[in-house]
């Protein structure tokens, strides 16, 4: 026999006409049963079938009575979690990773550009003169400070960049961007899933088996998404601090 889940599905009136003939003169002229999975009962009555069972939404007033509890531990959690994972993971990555890289240099040349434009030696020369005005020993001090500062003014922005990058991406903007490019990600995915399963009464059909929708569909997102978001964080900052 030959199993179809949904074959009418997104397809044109016409084409869907189309479809049942096809299927129809392939089971009789092959000998082959159709097991016919679709909420669509007049396409499905279009095949001529010799079996049919419905399947309803339970109503309040049936009670108990109506409500099938199904075992669906075939279908692990943690299968569903991890094709989810997959998702927004390994897909995410290349965004990820392109995004960090262009943040990481225009952040890096800004930096750098700010560190250059600052004269330290001014600076500290500025202050002294204006708390030391009158000091004899202004000049001296003035001058041992100009060397004291432009012989480790270097090695001093060198660390004052390092430290400055490293900070704002593993504290501050890895997090935020990695949050918002995975929320687009996460939103697009999950809403596309969701109504697919709506329009395909799929939702309906986990209701009448006593499954939560939030709980088959929500609950392993959460999971993968609480699990991709740290790791996406952290390629990403490696990407910007290389």
């Amino acid at each position: 026999f030959v199993f179809l889940a949904e074959p009418f599905v997104g397809l044109d009136p016409p084409v869907a006409g189309e479809i049942t003939a096809l299927l129809k003169r392939v089971a009789a002229e092959h000998g082959i049963s159709l097991l016919l999975i679709s909420h669509m009962a007049e396409r499905a009555a279009a095949l001529s079938p010799a079996a049919t069972v419905s399947l309803e939404r339970a109503r309040p007033e049936d009670g108990d009575a109506a409500r099938q509890d199904a075992d669906l531990s075939g279908l692990r959690f943690a299968v569903r979690a991890s094709r989810r994972f997959a998702d927004y993971f390994f897909i995410s990555a290349p965004l990820i990773a392109m995004a960090f890289a262009a943040t990481g240099a225009a952040l890096s040349m800004l930096l750098a550009d700010m560190l250059q434009r600052v004269d330290v030696v001014r600076i500290i020369a500025t202050f002294l003169t204006r708390y030391l005005a009158g000091n004899p020993a202004l000049p001296l001090i003035l001058q041992l400070v100009d060397g004291v500062v432009k012989q480790n003014e270097a090695a001093a922005k060198r660390k004052l960049y390092a430290l400055a990058i490293g900070s704002v991406f593993t504290i501050e903007l890895g997090p935020l961007l990695t949050a918002l490019l995975l929320a687009g990600r996460i939103g697009g995915s999950y809403a596309g899933d969701v109504a697919m399963m709506a329009s395909t009464s799929q939702v309906d059909l986990l209701k009448v088996l006593g499954v939560g929708p939030t709980a088959w569909t929500f609950l392993p997102a959460l999971l993968a998404a609480a699990l991709a978001a740290p790791l996406l964080s952290l390629l990403g900052t490696a990407v910007a601090l290389l």
